[in-house]
């Protein structure tokens, strides 16, 4: 059982060294992340938990896409003072910029910033149930935030 999760870190960019922690893939693009949901998706649950605790981590250490903000109603100063803070941020945040999965834990969504309570669930091994959504099923229920892939988690 331990070989498709291996060969699975492996396709990902994943390196697994003795006991350190497997390096973290930057998926960059939304069909990446759900080709990564997707090969996720058939393997056995511990293996899943095992999964979604690395992505959880390496999520934690990039910057999520943005949704874009219409300024339209801005004058064109306020526009361009817009766009300099903007990319007056984006120069000082040096987190590469990645597609993130959107965790859900008992319906409740669980914000990428702060995936402490998710950490913790997924340390104790509690999980009864774990589904990944991907494409036009996570769009339909999450719109945007749920294109780069959704982890739907039941807790016991």
């Amino acid at each position: 059982m331990k070989t498709p999760f291996l060969a699975l870190l492996l396709l990902s960019g994943w390196s697994a060294v003795a006991q350190t922690a497997p390096a973290c893939p930057v998926l960059a693009t939304y069909p990446s992340a759900q080709a990564w949901v997707a090969n996720v998706r058939q393997l056995p649950l511990k293996q899943q938990v095992a999964a979604l605790q690395q992505r959880v981590v390496c999520d934690a250490s990039v910057r999520g896409w943005e949704p874009a903000v219409c300024t339209l109603p801005l004058s064109a100063a306020q526009r361009q003072a817009y766009e300099e803070k903007c990319r007056q941020a984006e120069a000082a945040d040096p987190r590469p910029r990645a597609a993130v999965l959107l965790c859900v834990v008992n319906g409740r969504l669980v914000a990428p910033g702060a995936p402490a309570e998710l950490r913790r669930l997924l340390a104790h091994k509690r999980i009864r149930r774990l589904e990944f959504l991907d494409g036009a099923s996570a769009a339909a229920r999450y719109g945007s935030r749920g294109a780069a892939g959704v982890a739907l988690v039941t807790a016991k």
